[in-house]
């Protein structure tokens, strides 16, 4: 069993994963970080990283930029691996992340659900074979989301070898909807992904831990 720590713990991604981890054998839940320390959870909360008093294997992360530096420090500081799911980081920020990433488990994921691994996988094959198309990356999240175009959008552009419109859209409590289009004079082509609900980002994001964690 994996004991794992989550940072952002009373957010809506942050509930979510406890709530899949708590249901599985696989993952223990040993403690979370949020600035927001109220919530039913079985596992004691706290307000910073400095304040942890536990052992864990994992951190995932769904809070904000801000805890970068901590993040990394901790998983340092106690050898474990490191998810990093918020989006929004700087570019500073990104090569942080990214000299991390190879000495430490560390890896950023703008998107865990499973069909965006799956669209970024076949991504690059078809510019291969539709060269030459306008390619347009449209992107519809809740309304609030701070970033835009959303982490995930960018992930998306950075796989295309020609310049990609980017078009985003904020509005309700949309989980999450990102369609690459082609386009020709005389024709189209276009993939849609959609998450129905934040569960997709929490079975990804333990799916993706595991993955990390694996030798």
């Amino acid at each position: 069993m994996t004991d794992i720590l989550i940072c952002g713990i009373n957010g809506k991604m942050g509930r979510e994963v406890y709530s899949l981890a708590s249901q599985s054998t696989a993952f223990n839940v040993v403690c979370g970080v949020d600035k927001h320390t109220f919530g039913n959870f079985d596992c004691p909360v706290y307000t910073s990283l400095a304040e942890v008093n536990a052992h864990f294997d994992a951190i995932i992360d769904f809070s904000s930029p801000t805890a970068l530096e901590g993040l990394l420090a901790a998983a340092r500081e106690y050898g474990c691996a490191l998810l990093i799911c918020t989006t929004g980081h700087s570019p500073d920020q990104l090569k942080a992340i990214d000299e991390a990433s190879k000495t430490l488990p560390v890896r950023l994921m703008p998107n865990t659900s499973q069909g965006i691994a799956a669209l970024s996988s076949v991504l690059p094959t078809l510019c291969k074979l539709l060269s030459g198309f306008d390619v347009c990356i449209t992107e519809t999240h809740r309304k609030g989301k701070k970033d835009a175009p959303s982490g995930t959008a960018r992930a998306l552009a950075r796989l295309i070898p020609t310049e990609a419109q980017l078009c985003s859209f904020r509005a309700g409590d949309v989980p999450g909807t990102h369609t690459v289009s082609f386009y020709s004079g005389e024709e189209s082509v276009s993939i849609t992904h959609t998450a129905f609900s934040r569960r997709a980002f929490a079975e990804g994001a333990l799916k993706a831990l595991s993955a990390l964690l694996s030798p």
